[in-house]
């Protein structure tokens, strides 16, 4: 059974796919797409989805843990280098509202679910099979932390 509670148990997810130092976990559930990223950092896990040049037009998923507390942001870029608001900020909605995370160890996971078909303007659709994604690693545990890390691939669902 799938919890997001920042514990990846076994058989929760279907997939994992390692991008440079992030993990990404996975399992499609009907019309939702349950993920999990985990990294080594205290700070921020992000994974954004069909990029058109760099980060512009990507659909992102941005969280982190402070003191206690997993905070996540549904935001969309609207440049090749930024910046990525909330989509609620640019005339769409938050479309991550079933969310959980840790930190421990030195150690973050982020886990969230979201519609692979949202409607939404500022969110692309998460297809069965092959999407196009950018992801980053910061070591700020805040929306507007810079990324240490950061890498493109093709994340297979």
């Amino acid at each position: 059974e799938w919890k997001p509670d920042g514990v990846i148990a076994d058989n929760e997810y279907t997939k994992m796919q390692q991008f440079g130092e992030l993990e990404v976990y996975s399992r499609i559930d009907g019309d939702k797409v349950r993920l999990a990223l985990k990294a080594k950092t205290n700070g921020y896990l992000a994974i954004g989805f069909e990029p058109s040049e760099r980060m512009k037009d990507a659909d992102i998923i941005l969280g982190f843990v402070k003191e206690g507390k997993t905070m996540v942001a549904d935001m969309f870029s609207s440049g090749p280098t930024g910046p990525h608001p909330p989509d609620e900020q640019q005339g769409g909605k938050n479309d991550v509202t079933v969310f959980g995370g840790s930190n421990k160890d030195g150690v973050t996971i982020i886990e969230f679910e979201r519609k692979l078909d949202t409607g939404d303007a500022k969110d692309k659709a998460i297809k069965i099979g092959e999407n196009k994604i950018i992801w980053a690693i910061s070591e700020e545990a805040a929306f507007s932390g810079k990324h240490s890390k950061r890498g493109a691939g093709t994340l297979k669902l």
